[in-house]
């Protein structure tokens, strides 16, 4: 009774910052590992409310783990109770917002009780796990090791059958998978186990976090054009066009980057039979609206998108005939009248289709469009893959099953392996 009251007064006092650093000071990890063994049900929840409690809390984070915080939080995790479950891998979610500690974590083989949480019953638990592996997988050098034990079926599981409400759980199963499929292994493994139709339905979901944490799973599958042909195979094509369409900013982000990859693959089709559309058409028109609205950083990848898209000559009368030629004569100016300076990558992305587009014209009605001796200019022989995005992971911790205020860290950013 004596211990199961101190115990008690402990997991009401952790709800105090202050009093959270001073147990950690006074070596108050170390007396938890009795109680975690401990069969008093009172005792082993309250020992467990208190560790995870203390592995939430970022200011003490290093001392956490320097005194053996992480075992007995993995202690607490393997109970069969679904709410210590959710208690311990909140803590772990927290702990794994910040980079310092992930080879720490990696070290305690953490990802083979996250990958069994990602499939759990309880929606808390698979949340937090999901959150913790998208963290994990921000970094480039534990991906492969991430991925070998069997993450990316799990994580596909949350894109086949997502339950109503759970959006927060395929947001960060799509974080977590976009920065394993950085990698053409992984990319690999993702199609063979059938992802692509999957991930493609859910790129439409209502909401725009999960649009575009969907939407950068297909940017980086896309990235090579192999996987591409296939998500093409799978539909692709449509949700591009879809989400180009978004009114959210980062929805159309991602969704020309998108094109760019896709439009990439232009050069593996037959020409098309007649009366049927070119590869890519549904993209032209979404694609040609974004020119006239989008921001400055989507215009560039819209107009790379349309020039590799332009190499079918019926995309190109598509482009010419919705009045593509004098749009993007005004462009540059437009750009610096709403962006308060000039764009170099606009331009010369403008430019390019432009000349492209001009091709298909006469001679004089060329110089009117594009100036005297613009005929003479030779555009780019090759297709152009643009700006490569970066592969990035929200690293904020998720909010907890109760008491305590969730703890926010930063964006990490990984830069994109391959070269454009």
């Amino acid at each position: 009774p004596t211990a199961d009251a101190a115990l008690a007064a402990v997991a009401n006092l952790v709800s105090n910052r202050r009093a959270r650093a001073r147990f950690v000071e006074l070596g108050g990890i170390a007396l938890l590992q009795a109680p975690l063994r401990s069969e008093h049900e009172g005792i082993y929840k309250n020992a467990g409310w208190v560790i995870a409690s203390l592995a939430v809390d970022t200011d003490i984070s290093g001392d956490f783990t320097l005194d053996g915080g992480i075992p007995l939080l993995l202690q607490y995790a393997r109970s069969a109770d679904l709410g210590h479950q959710e208690e311990a891998a909140w803590g772990l979610a927290n702990l794994s917002s910040q980079s310092e500690l992930t080879a720490t974590l990696m070290r305690a083989n953490v990802v083979p009780l996250l990958v069994t949480f990602a499939r759990s019953e309880s929606d808390g638990v698979r949340m937090q796990a999901l959150w913790t592996l998208a963290n994990l997988a921000v970094h480039p050098e534990f991906r492969q090791e991430i991925a070998r034990e069997r993450t990316i079926p799990a994580l596909l599981d949350s894109f086949r059958d997502p339950a109503p409400g759970t959006h927060h759980s395929l947001t960060q199963a799509a974080r977590a998978l976009s920065n394993l499929v950085v990698t053409s292994e992984n990319r690999a493994e993702t199609m063979a186990h059938g992802g692509g139709e999957a991930i493609l339905r859910c790129a439409l979901s209502e909401s725009n976090e999960v649009q575009q944490a969907v939407a950068r799973v297909i940017v980086n599958l896309s990235y090579e054009v192999g996987v591409a042909m296939q998500l093409v195979s799978a539909g692709a094509l449509p949700v591009v066009a879809s989400l180009l369409g978004s009114d959210c900013d980062s929805v159309q982000q991602e969704a020309t980057w998108m094109a760019v990859n896709f439009s990439l693959c232009i050069d593996g089709q037959a020409p098309p039979p007649r009366g049927s559309p070119a590869f890519g058409a549904e993209m032209v028109l979404p694609l040609l609206h974004l020119l006239r609205s989008a921001r400055r950083e989507v215009l560039e990848q819209a107009a790379w998108a349309l020039f590799n898209l332009a190499r079918s000559r019926p995309n190109k009368m598509a482009m010419l005939s919705h009045g593509a030629l004098s749009l993007l004569a005004g462009l540059p100016s437009q750009v610096d009248m709403r962006a308060g300076g000039s764009s170099s990558g606009v331009r010369a992305a403008s430019g390019t289709l432009l000349t492209s587009l001009a091709e298909a014209l006469t001679p004089t009605s060329r110089r009117a469009i594009v100036g005297p001796g613009s005929e003479r200019s030779q555009p780019p022989s090759g297709l152009h893959r643009g700006e490569a995005p970066q592969k990035v992971a929200m690293l904020s911790a998720p909010a907890g099953p109760g008491l305590l205020e969730p703890q926010f860290a930063r964006f990490a950013v990984s830069g994109a392996e391959e070269a454009s």
